[in-house]
Formats: structure tokens, sequence, C-alpha cells
């Protein structure tokens, strides 16, 4: 598997992932929501399968920190987890194609 390149900011995410608008319809959120993600350089813990699954699709990551929920050091062993579980090969909420 090549090296992953790390995207260490929301609006780095957001912009890869193809900006507000496709993440709005991607997650199902509204677009005020993406905003306050951007502004905060923070993202809701819901989205991190979603999102990292996606980000690995194009071979890039994004530090734990920016969901705010788990230590660093188990970001590895989650995301090992996350490439095992059923689901899209796109991102979205689960079972939305």
């Amino acid at each position: 598997m090549p090296k992953l390149r790390t995207l260490s900011t929301v609006d780095a995410i957001v912009d890869e992932l193809g900006g507000n608008y496709k993440l709005v319809k991607a997650l199902g959120t509204s677009s005020q929501a993406v905003s306050n993600w951007r502004a905060k350089n923070k993202l809701p813990a819901y989205t991190y399968v979603a999102i990292i699954r996606e980000l690995e699709r194009r071979n890039r990551t994004a530090p734990p920190e920016l969901w705010s929920m788990l230590p660093a050091v188990w970001h590895r062993d989650l995301r090992d987890i996350v490439r095992k579980l059923p689901g899209p090969t796109s991102y979205g909420a689960p079972g939305r194609a």
C-alpha cells in the first residue's frame, strides 16, 4: 500500500472531498454544519468512518485529533477496524449509495 498523504486541517479534507456541497450531499448534513466544522477545525465523530474510508481510497489520511474523539495511539487500530467493516465503496452515510 502506498504511503498515505496526511491532510492536517478540516479545510484540506473538505477540499479534497470536493468542497462543502459534495460533503453536504454525501453525509446528509447542512451547509451551515460544514461551514462550522471548517471554522472550528473539528469534525463530528459520526463522520469518522465515512471520511477516513474516502480519504484512504484517495491515498490520503487525517489525524484523529480533527475528530476530538480518540487518543492518537488508537488511530491505527481504529483504521484497521474501519477497513474490515462492510460498507459502500464511496463515502456517505451507511446504506446510502
